[in-house]
């Protein structure tokens, strides 16, 4: 996780380089060129994310085989208190902690298209039963369409099938969630002094009483 927040922070610095001083979807757009022909004929594009307030910003760059540069950007937004953001392929889910509805979370589902013209669709919201908090950390990782949620303020967390819409709750050993990390094997959902791991189609292999600092390498989610 910290491996992928710091190659997320870099991405960010780089969107930000794209929309100069002020990260808005209007700065954005008037940065958004076709720049120099493309060293290579094979397709290659590439989407940043970027918090500012209640909306999240994302610019598409890259290359095609004609041009290169920054081809598009937009909002995800406004929310109550975006807290996370994960995605895997072309799917890409926010938490939204919003203080405002204190008894539940909501976790929207957009389709990207990340090409030389870019696009973000909002597809789904659910709300899990996780209750909002202006100041827990939230965790959230996306595997094999099934996103995984959980918070430092929660023993409870979820899973999402994106295919059904179907969220299913679990908890482990009664503690709060502390980390979600992912790999091309393997989710580990670690609560306090436990965890639970599920293989890549979602199914529950292990769950018990080890170290909270149980973990799967590889590429999880960004909290904000």
């Amino acid at each position: 996780m910290r491996a992928f927040q710091q190659a997320f922070s870099t991405l960010a610095l780089v969107a930000a380089a794209c929309v100069a001083a002020h990260p808005t979807p209007a700065a954005a757009a008037r940065a958004v060129t076709g720049a120099a022909l493309a060293t290579t004929t094979t397709p290659y594009f590439y989407s940043t994310y970027q918090r500012y307030g209640a909306n999240i910003l994302w610019i598409t760059c890259g290359h095609d085989t004609a041009s290169s540069g920054c081809y598009g950007s937009g909002d995800l937004g406004p929310f109550g208190r975006p807290c996370a953001l994960a995605g895997e392929g072309q799917n890409v889910v926010v938490a939204d902690a919003n203080p405002a509805n204190p008894q539940q979370t909501l976790l929207y589902f957009y389709a990207r298209v990340e090409s030389n013209r870019p696009t973000a669709t909002l597809v789904k919201t659910v709300p899990v039963a996780i209750p909002a908090s202006a100041t827990a950390t939230c965790q959230l990782a996306v595997h094999n369409n099934i996103a995984y949620f959980g918070t430092s303020a929660s023993p409870m967390f979820y899973k999402v099938d994106m295919t059904t819409w179907a969220a299913t709750s679990g908890s482990t050993c009664g503690g709060n969630t502390s980390a979600i990390t992912v790999s091309d094997k393997a989710v580990v959902v670690s609560q306090t002094n436990c965890f639970s791991l599920f293989d890549a189609s979602g199914t529950m292999q292990e769950d018990g009483g080890q170290a909270s600092n149980t973990f799967e390498a590889g590429i999880g989610g960004f909290s904000f």
